[in-house]
């Protein structure tokens, strides 16, 4: 709970600092209209497993942070992530090179398994800068924490979604 609160604290402090006195750079075409901030999309595999719906904001030229809740089945568990992920991508004209750093609580069905996987992503976004289609495909290498298994896993995933 201490990390979950530690990495939240941090979250919030990136978005306080890149949101306070940004002005919007339409010289390099990059993102930031305020018509184009918001992405609503659905993720196959990725840093999420199995399935999931994912709420993004652009924070800022560079950032954004996204929340998504999933679907996780394994042979001894079914559970529902809950992820938080902050994402930096690079000159984002259209598309480009995306790099995530995120942290899912995985709550299980019956109560008595949860525990947290930390994620990092490798991704390709493509993000209309007008709004419209959102895809986002790429590998996402995680490590689930407070369990018997330590080994980093690496899963690909696919998004499609709308921008507005």
């Amino acid at each position: 709970m201490k990390k979950l609160i530690v990495i939240l604290t941090v979250v919030f402090s990136v978005h306080i600092a890149y949101s306070c006195g940004l002005e919007p750079d339409t010289t390099k075409n990059i993102i930031v209209d305020t018509k184009t901030k918001n992405t609503i999309y659905f993720g196959l595999l990725g840093n999420t497993p199995i399935f999931s719906i994912n709420y993004d904001r652009i924070i800022s030229k560079h950032i954004s942070l996204k929340l998504g809740i999933g679907s996780l089945i394994t042979i001894s568990l079914i559970g529902y992530p809950i992820n938080l992920t902050l994402n930096y991508f690079t000159n984002l004209l259209n598309s480009g090179a995306e790099y995530s750093l995120g942290i899912s609580r995985v709550l299980g069905v019956d109560g008595n398994q949860s525990f947290e996987i930390i994620s990092f992503g490798i991704n390709y976004r493509y993000q209309s800068k007008n709004g419209g289609l959102f895809f986002k495909t790429g590998v996402d290498l995680m490590q689930v924490i407070r369990t018997e298994f330590y080994n980093i896993i690496p899963i690909p995933g696919l998004s499609i979604g709308i921008t507005f």
